[in-house]
């Protein structure tokens, strides 16, 4: 039925098929002039995606359940995609492999669950995002995109996968995880992270107990620790955007916070975004800290300019803004 209304209606721009049963093969004819398909929980486990159309754009898949990749396709007709995002699907690392050259138009890379991942390798000159979120099998990522603009890692930081980025553009680069994988090692790797970028528009760190099991919120930076690794001075980035996420932290670990970024990057500006059970301590600690790194002669923190710190409190979503202008 619904490959007859597929094929039937030839205006059909759009179509959407979410936790839906009956279905075995979902045929996209190559009469369709589909641009955006979207497929959640909707085949058995040996069920098949046969694409045929070199129309589509968006490409939307979700499903927990494949243990392979289910999507056949002609190659060449899948030129034209500009959006590919997959969540827990069976993708293994030889069949993204095979996908990505297919993609000559692709611009955003969405990755979720996918666990089966260990190593990418990407080399497009029209990517512009990627986002990886929680493929916890991921070991090695290799990234050569001069074009990216957005890059987002939600995951493990410092445990066990390497990242390489090289981008040519101003890049945006955000981090989702944990203080618990904050550590002088957590830090090495995002300065050294930075280095493959040209430039950087803005930093984002968001840190949660949302899938740490530990509850453990010490961070801890040693530079000594590094030894006679040198990445080379911070990078100066235009800002520097904290979230705090239903995690407050200890006065030693907002030191040990603080330092391990400034000796990651020199911002101009820094945001910090709290949704926590006393956001007013949350602030006293970590201006108390910038204080006392702006009168230690071991940072090069010259003055903090925070006019009415531009905070604002929403009592609705329990949400307290403050940015402050950092001098160096």
């Amino acid at each position: 039925m619904l490959n007859h209304i597929i094929s039937s209606c030839l205006l059909l721009k759009c179509v959407s098929v979410k936790d839906c049963s009956g279905f075995n093969t979902i045929v996209i004819p190559c009469c369709s002039q589909l641009k955006e398909l979207t497929l959640r929980n909707t085949l058995p486990k040996d069920g098949t995606i046969v694409l045929e159309t070199s129309s589509l754009a968006c490409f939307k898949f979700s499903d927990s359940t494949f243990d392979s990749w289910p999507v056949m396709s002609i190659p060449g007709l899948l030129r034209n995609l500009r959006t590919l995002d997959l969540f827990s699907s069976g993708i293994t690392d030889g069949d993204l492999g095979k996908l990505l050259p297919e993609l000559a138009s692709l611009e955003t890379l969405h990755l979720v669950n996918c666990r089966r991942l260990t190593m990418i390798r990407i080399s497009s000159v029209q990517l512009k995002k990627i986002y990886l979120d929680e493929c916890d099998g991921l070991v090695d990522v290799t990234i050569d995109a001069p074009s990216l603009t957005k890059f987002k890692y939600k995951g493990d930081f410092d445990r066990h996968c390497i990242i390489t980025i090289s981008s040519q553009a101003s890049c945006v680069l955000s981090v989702h995880t944990t203080p618990y994988c904050l550590d002088t090692l957590g830090f090495f790797k995002l300065k050294q992270l930075m280095t493959g970028l040209r430039s950087c528009n803005a930093l984002k760190i968001w840190l949660s107990n949302d899938y740490d099991e530990s509850g453990c919120d010490d961070i801890k930076f040693v530079e000594e620790e590094l030894g006679d690794v040198n990445l080379g001075p911070p990078r100066d980035i235009t800002e520097l955007k904290l979230t705090l996420h239903d995690q407050n932290l200890s006065r030693s670990s907002v030191s040990a916070f603080l330092n391990g970024l400034f000796w990651t990057c020199s911002p101009d500006i820094i945001s910090f975004r709290f949704y926590v059970e006393d956001p007013d301590l949350m602030i006293q600690i970590f201006m108390s800290e910038l204080e006392d790194m702006a009168n230690c002669w071991g940072h090069p923190l010259k003055r903090i300019e925070s006019p009415d710190a531009n905070r604002s409190n929403t009592l609705e979503s329990k949400k307290v803004d403050v940015q402050l202008r950092l001098h160096w």
